[in-house]
């Protein structure tokens, strides 16, 4: 195996321990309630809370990886989810556990905004980039699914201080694996970057940047909503917790064979703005898109306490992937149209 290929398997197994650490909440739901005496909200706000930093740490991450180094920055994301994964598991309160949630977010965020960019460093110009890249982004709702599938069958056998605590030991894990693999590239400068110092926004290209950000969002906040809520839904219709959680492979399956959508939604920002502003058109995107998978999980939790039914949060994540289709229409239509707005 190349160096590039056990670089992008350490980067991709970093980035599956993430979304096994983001779903292990949602797919102990049941035990959680039962056992701990959680809400409704109150589950949808610790698996919210996951992703809220990145609202900020999008925008200066950039920065950060600048200044000490993606691989750095990296390495002590994945070493903030193994600290905030042992944390929450040994939280005695939920406060507490939330704390440890955010700070265990802190890290995801730190890590994501660096993963791309290392393997991008490494499979440039390469014919095999998109493959490597695909294999990337699969990692995500890989993870999310080994956590669906996982951890309730590991709760039942082996107890929930378990089933809470494995997700830092993955990370923990890629940490180490990642350390011993990673090398930095031949790095080349980018003249329509360094041209670009000092450059900001037209209007257009910053509306094109916000629709782009807004579609991710809704995308992944209306998937991880059907993944989330099915097996309590199951659970409420009298299917064991177990079952209910195996029954969502299907749930799964459908995501992954939707993929393809979200390769196309990842290059949207880059066609909405100009190769020097590139970099910061990525941040605004990461910020929506973050600030949206950290609050509607929270939402969409209280509507499910509100309202009674087990099949509101599915309803209303349906209506957020149609939203979808008009934003992608009015980007279009911009995109293709004159530079009235530009400034």
């Amino acid at each position: 195996m190349s160096t590039a290929w056990k670089i992008l398997a350490a980067l991709t197994l970093a980035r599956l321990s993430m979304g096994f650490q983001f779903q292990s909440i949602p797919a102990l739901t049941a035990p959680l309630i039962s056992e701990q005496g959680l809400s409704f909200a109150a589950i949808g706000t610790l698996t919210g809370a996951y992703l809220l930093p990145g609202v900020a740490a999008a925008l200066a991450g950039g920065w950060l990886g600048q200044k000490v180094g993606d691989s750095r920055t990296a390495l002590w994301g994945l070493a903030l989810m193994s600290l905030g994964g042992v944390g929450g598991w040994w939280a005695a309160s939920f406060e507490v556990a939330l704390a440890w949630r955010l700070l265990a977010g802190i890290g995801a965020v730190a890590l994501n905004v660096m993963l791309s960019k290392m393997a991008a460093d490494w499979f440039q110009e390469r014919s095999d980039l998109p493959t490597a890249m695909g294999v990337l982004v699969s990692s995500w709702p890989a993870g999310i699914a080994l956590a669906m599938l996982s951890l309730p069958p590991i709760a039942v056998a082996f107890g929930m201080g378990t089933a809470l605590l494995l997700p830092a030991v993955l990370c923990a894990v890629s940490l180490l694996m990642l350390a011993s693999v990673w090398r930095a590239p031949k790095q080349t400068a980018s003249p329509a970057v360094a041209r670009g110092a000092g450059a900001w926004f037209s209007k257009r290209e910053f509306v094109l940047v916000f629709i782009s950000g807004s579609i991710w969002g809704l995308y992944n906040v209306a998937l991880i909503a059907a993944i989330a809520w099915t097996p309590g839904l199951l659970e409420f219709k009298g299917v064991d917790e177990v079952s209910a959680s195996a029954a969502v492979r299907l749930m799964i399956v459908l995501g992954l064979a939707i993929g393809p959508a979200a390769a196309v939604i990842m290059t949207l920002p880059v066609e909405a703005a100009r190769p020097q502003l590139r970099s910061m058109a990525m941040g605004v995107y990461f910020a929506i898109y973050y600030g949206m998978m950290g609050i509607a999980p929270s939402l969409l939790g209280f509507l499910r306490d509100g309202t009674g039914e087990a099949t509101a949060p599915l309803y209303a994540a349906a209506i957020i992937l149609l939203a979808c289709l008009p934003l992608w229409m009015a980007f279009r239509v911009i995109q293709r149209a004159k530079a009235r707005l530009v400034t």
